[in-house]
């Protein structure tokens, strides 16, 4: 199991609008990534995180549960690979 780092969300990134989130955290790993139910994240977010090099974009996101007990999962991509 992946343990989890603290992360910085980014929405609308480089823009007027920009939003900032320190301190997430997260499990960041290959293929799925996890996050907290009550973390705001959307697709198209940029996910910076202290163990890559690059910034990460979420490209999708499912929520599970509705409660303490849930979370969300979402799929990542490298800034360089994204769309």
């Amino acid at each position: 199991m992946t343990k989890s780092v603290c992360v910085k969300i980014i929405r609308n990134y480089n823009s007027v609008n920009e939003f900032v989130q320190e301190k997430i955290p997260a499990r960041i790993q290959s293929g799925l990534s996890f996050f907290n139910i009550d973390v705001d994240i959307k697709e198209g977010d940029y996910i910076i995180s202290p163990n890559r090099n690059e910034p990460l974009i979420v490209e999708n996101i499912w929520v599970y549960g509705k409660s303490s007990n849930g979370h969300k999962e979402a799929i990542l991509t490298l800034e360089s690979e994204y769309k």
